[in-house]
């Protein structure tokens, strides 16, 4: 073997070592991408679902809060749950 062989056979090792890499760096991204559109599909399944169940039990007298609501917050008066 030549110097000249070894030196083409290292080019093409390079040259497909890089291709191999891109390729792969490629799919990482995309799959990345689609990682994130899952989480944001499921984000808005999820919050779809509560306005839906929100929408069905409306009018239905109250709920028990899972937080007190505030029905007023002003400087001068601390926030204060009312009970009309």
């Amino acid at each position: 073997m030549h110097l000249a062989d070894l030196l083409v056979a290292i080019a093409v090792l390079g040259v497909v070592s890089a291709g191999v890499l891109t390729a792969l760096q490629e799919s990482l991204r995309v799959y990345a991408v689609g990682v994130s559109r899952a989480e944001s599909q499921q984000s808005g399944r999820i919050a779809i679902e509560r306005l839906a169940g929100e929408l069905r039990t409306a009018g239905l007298g109250q709920r028990p809060a899972a937080f007190p609501a505030i029905a007023v917050a002003e400087p001068a008066r601390p926030a204060r749950r009312s009970h009309d």
